[in-house]
C-alpha cells in the first residue's frame, strides 16, 4: 500500500511540475511595480532545483516523525492512537 501511495505521489508531483513548467515557459509573465519590471522565465536548472528541494524537504518531513516513533515503546504508540 505504501509503495502505491509513493508512486501516486511521484506521478501527481510530476504532473504538477510539468503543468507549472508549461505555464511559465510558454506564458509571458512579468512582475511589475512602480516602473520596475522583472520577466519570469523557467529553465531546466530552476526546475531541477525545485524538484530536489521538494524531494529533500519531503524526506525530512517524513523522517522526523518516523524517528520519533521508532524511539517509543510499541505499547505507547498503540495507546497514542
Amino acid at each position: 500500500m505504501a509503495v502505491l501511495a509513493g508512486k501516486a505521489a511521484l506521478l501527481t508531483g510530476a504532473l504538477g511540475t510539468l503543468g507549472a513548467f508549461a505555464l511559465v515557459r510558454f506564458g509571458h509573465y512579468s512582475l511589475s511595480t512602480e516602473g520596475l519590471s522583472i520577466h519570469v522565465t523557467m529553465t531546466v536548472g530552476v526546475l531541477a532545483t525545485g524538484l530536489v528541494l521538494a524531494a529533500g524537504l519531503g524526506m525530512l518531513a517524513g523522517a522526523v516523525p518516523a524517528w520519533q516513533v521508532s524511539r517509543r515503546e510499541i505499547t505507547e504508540s498503540f495507546r497514542a492512537v
